[in-house]
């Protein structure tokens, strides 16, 4: 609905919530078109955290200008009234400010900039209030100054923020933002070279994870009320070559078994199954017991998940326990990069705000802290490392925003099948996710491969499972921007009725990563984190593949190339893209030879020509295109970085390579170095796809691996 639309009422919704709070000359404004921009989540945060201050009243003028003339996006909006009001709530305090009068940016800004007072915060910390703090003046000044005449500037007047005259003489803006990319480049130099092992470890991973939770269904089905737990099992993990020890448990069970542990009300309760032991109440759960290698010389693996488990520091587990327990957790999330040695508070990489999505459960905490068990409810931990799969593969081989990514939903106006001619007797289906990019508000086409769509698909039949339904209930957006999607629909990331948010969708990918260690130049421990893997996909499509800034700012949905020419400056690179399969009844399905027949006779000619320049309208050599624009590399594709390879088309790389090779022999017999040279390229580049191609077909084969379970007889 256009803003001008709305009814009287909800242009008054700002007047419900603030009367009483800002200062009448502000919510009275007559000028209702100001208020009317500023959207509801915005009022809602601003009564939530910014009522109640002496610098209140300035901030809802840099709300109402920065909504309605800026027309800032609700993000922007909200991320500076957060800096502005969280920094006064420091410095007023550490400065002890009482009125805003008192306030004199020059002296006191001046003295927080060069680490005079607040020496904890950090550089960006500094920076981001400096930055906020002087575009919201100059917002506030030219809405004023273009709205309003004399008088009723003058009425403003008292809620205005002081200018900052100082920025020139020492602000070290270029320096911080110098030091925070060089950090993010010499993160993204460490995972490169690793990018193809990222992706297959993440699919052995969840191979692994699907076996586990795959058998304990199994057997947890076969359990009476008069089978005796625990139920002791094991099988083999034929890639890690490892056995596997497990024991299923029941709450009263557990209970009995370490009545060292509990006290002899509990034990009485578990043997009667009352309260939390009762029927309704009880669970099943896992104990990872032991792990022995089949080689004998072999290092363990065993569940890479363990430490997580036994440190208790899942989801906001880290904030629980006494002092000493909190500061044994939080070394030990340190010691992996996760969280800031200098601040006092405690990481928590692992929250998700989403009930139940890797939380263990009281009783099973309780259980783990007085144990010395490894203990798993696997559901959780399952769910996690499919959502986890899915994001892995989506950015990196698209390079989308997690916001983008948390749009995905089952519907047909999400997700597109382009039936394309291959021959004339057969059509090629592309698949295509209709997003919404950052700073548009109209969707736009996501190419994806068939693989990307597999690991949808297993979110689709976990959540299925999940709720036991066939289809996936519709919910509300919870992401950032959430202003553009009112409506609720079935997305795929969302658990137990409740969407994912940014934080909740990357402890997900941290969980199922856990434990790949790679450094920087410098020794610190990189963490990986969505937007980095989208910097390394940036930048092996420029660096590596020669691939121009303006299409690669086309591929990740770029509207500023000063941004990408940023993502993909040049680190020592070596990315891989790669895909698989899915979708036949949840997509809207677009014919193109049947819609060409059905064109104008200048419609068919724009196609035709369109056919010999846009790779995603054709068939490429070893895999399928994600560019939708006209091809950068004159359909020289293999190699190219918009190629997701494709292990069904393994032999046409293999013919491509015995091509390039035999060319090459012929060439050095001319004496045509430069041709020999091209020639080798071709090679490497087969090669690096056969490689990533290889990968893939060993975790497809692990995920069709099913162990042979041995179990101790049920009684």
């Amino acid at each position: 609905m256009n803003i001008l639309e709305q009814s009287n009422s909800e242009k008054k919704y700002w007047h419900k919530k603030f009367h009483g709070k800002i200062h009448e000359d502000i919510l009275n404004l007559t000028n209702d078109i100001d208020w009317g921009f500023v959207h509801e989540d915005i009022i809602d945060y601003f009564e939530k955290y910014c009522i109640g201050y002496v610098w209140t009243n300035h901030l809802a003028l840099i709300m109402l200008a920065r909504s309605g003339y800026s027309r800032n996006s609700v993000n922007t909006v909200r991320g500076i009234l957060g800096v502005l009001n969280v920094r006064f709530q420091s410095l007023f305090k550490e400065l002890s400010i009482q009125t805003i009068n008192h306030w004199n940016p020059d002296i006191h800004l001046y003295e927080y900039l060069n680490k005079k007072i607040l020496p904890e915060h950090t550089e960006n910390q500094r920076f981001d209030l400096l930055k906020s703090y002087n575009s919201s003046i100059s917002s506030v000044l030219n809405w004023l100054n273009s709205k309003f005449d004399l008088c009723t500037q003058e009425i403003f007047k008292p809620f205005l923020l002081n200018r900052c005259n100082i920025t020139h003489t020492i602000s070290n803006q270029k320096k911080v933002l110098q030091l925070s990319q060089s950090h993010r480049k010499n993160e993204t130099d460490a995972i490169i070279p690793h990018y193809p092992v990222i992706r297959g470890e993440a699919h052995f991973r969840w191979n692994k994870i699907h076996r586990l939770f795959t058998k304990f269904k199994e057997l947890t089905a076969k359990v009476t009320p008069t089978t005796s737990l625990p139920l002791e099992f094991d099988y083999d993990e034929e890639q890690t070559r490892e056995r596997l020890f497990f024991r299923i448990w029941d709450r009263p069970s557990f209970t009995i078994a370490h009545k060292d542990c509990y006290s002899r009300y509990s034990i009485d309760l578990a043997k009667n199954r009352r309260k939390t032991y009762s029927n309704e109440n009880n669970e099943f759960f896992l104990e990872f017991v032991n792990v022995e290698s089949l080689d004998g010389n072999k290092c363990i693996e065993g569940l890479w998940f363990e430490d997580l488990i036994s440190e208790s520091v899942l989801n906001q587990l880290p904030a629980t326990g006494s002092k000493e327990q909190k500061e044994r957790k939080k070394k030990f999330l340190l010691s992996w990069g996760y969280g800031d040695s200098d601040t006092d508070s405690i990481p928590m990489p692992f929250r998700t705000s989403v009930k139940g999505l890797l939380a263990q459960g009281d009783y099973i905490c309780h259980a783990q802290n007085h144990t010395d068990c490894v203990l798993l409810k696997i559901e959780t931990l399952y769910a996690a490392a499919t959502f986890g799969l899915a994001l892995v593969d989506l950015i990196t081989t698209t390079g989308m925003r997690i916001n983008e990514v948390l749009q995905i939903s089952y519907t047909k106006d999400c997700i597109i099948v382009l039936n394309q001619p291959d021959n004339p007797n057969k059509l090629e289906k592309r698949y295509i996710l209709r997003l919404i990019p950052k700073g548009r508000d109209q969707p736009e086409d996501y190419f994806i491969g068939k693989e990307t769509l597999n690991n949808l698909f297993k979110v689709f039949g976990f959540l299925k499972e999940h709720y036991n339904n066939n289809h996936i209930p519709k919910v509300k957006y919870r992401a950032t921007r959430r202003h553009l999607f009112p409506e609720e629909k079935p997305y795929f990331f969302q658990y137990n009725y409740k969407h994912f948010t940014d934080d909740s969708v990357t402890a997900c990918m941290r969980f199922l990563l856990h434990g790949m260690v790679f450094k920087t130049p410098e020794g610190d421990n990189v963490v990986l984190k969505a937007h980095l893997l989208r910097h390394a996909f940036a930048t092996h499509a420029v660096q590596v593949e020669k691939i121009p800034l303006d299409i690669v700012g086309s591929w990740l949905h770029q509207k500023n190339i000063e941004v990408t020419d940023y993502y993909s400056a040049p680190t020592p690179s070596q990315v891989a893209q790669r895909a698989d399969a899915w979708l036949k009844y949840t997509a809207t399905h677009i014919n193109i030879t049947e819609a060409v027949k059905r064109s104008p006779e200048e419609l068919k000619l724009m196609y035709e020509e369109a056919k010999n320049k846009v790779g995603t309208l054709n068939k490429v050599i070893g895999g399928i295109c994600t560019s939708h624009s006209f091809c950068p590399s004159k359909f020289q594709c293999v190699g190219c970085a918009a190629k997701v390879p494709e292990s069904d088309k393994k032999n046409e790389l293999l013919k491509m390579k015995e091509w390039a090779q035999k060319s090459g022999n012929d060439w050095r017999s001319m004496g045509l170095l430069p041709e020999v040279n091209r020639m080798n390229q071709v090679i490497r580049d087969c090669d690096k796809e056969l490689h990533e191609i290889e990968l893939m077909e060993a975790y497809k084969k692990d995920e069709n691996y099913k162990p042979e379970v041995r179990i101790k007889p049920i009684k």
